[in-house]
C-alpha cells in the first residue's frame, strides 16, 4: 500500500463534475477521482475546517463511531474496475478489525475528519497513478495537460452548487 494525501478537491471544468485528487507525498504521482458533489462539498468544507450549521452524513458517522468508541484505523483505495474505484474503510472496534466495503469518496470524507491515513493499493497504483517515476518530466505532455487540469480546479465553483 502507498500512503497518499489530499492534493486538491474542487471542479473540474472540462466535465463539470467534481474530483479530488490524492497525491503520494512526493508529489510525483497523483490519482484523479471523480465523486458526487455531496461528498466534494463535504471533504472540501472538512480540509477548510468549515462548520456546516448542522452535520453532514459524514460527521454523523463519525459522531456514531465516536459513540461506540469505534475507530477508523485507515481508508484504502483497494481496487479499479471498468473505470470504478473501490475502497475499504478498516474500522477497529473492541479490539476486533472491521474491513467496510466503501465509495473511495465517503472513505475520505471519513478519512479527513478522523485525521486517518489514506492509501492506494499498489496494483490501482500501477494502473491509475498519472505522472508515475518514471516519466520525464521536461519531456513530458501528459504532465503538462495534468498541470493545467490541476491550475483549472475551482474550488469556489463548488460553492454553486451548495
Amino acid at each position: 500500500m502507498i500512503e497518499v494525501k489530499i492534493k486538491a478537491v474542487g471542479m473540474d471544468i472540462n466535465s463539470m463534475s467534481p474530483v479530488v485528487i490524492l497525491s503520494d507525498f512526493e508529489e510525483k504521482n497523483f490519482l484523479p477521482i471523480w465523486i458526487g458533489l455531496a461528498e466534494a462539498q463535504s471533504i472540501a468544507m472538512q480540509l477548510q475546517q468549515a462548520v456546516p450549521p448542522r452535520p453532514f452524513t459524514h460527521d454523523l458517522m463519525v459522531n456514531i463511531l465516536n459513540e461506540l468508541n469505534a475507530t477508523i484505523k485507515n481508508v484504502s483505495i483497494v481496487d479499479l474496475k471498468d473505470g470504478v474505484y473501490y475502497a475499504t474503510i478498516t474500522l477497529i472496534l473492541n479490539d476486533k478489525t472491521y474491513f467496510i466495503d466503501s465509495r473511495p469518496s465517503d472513505a475520505i470524507a471519513l478519512a479527513v475528519r478522523t485525521n486517518a491515513p489514506i492509501y492506494v493499493d499498489e496494483k490501482v497504483a500501477e494502473e491509475a497513478f498519472i505522472l508515475s517515476e518514471n516519466i520525464q518530466q521536461q519531456d513530458s505532455q501528459e504532465e503538462e495537460e495534468f498541470r493545467q487540469f490541476l491550475n483549472n480546479l475551482k474550488l469556489d465553483d463548488l460553492d454553486k452548487y451548495l
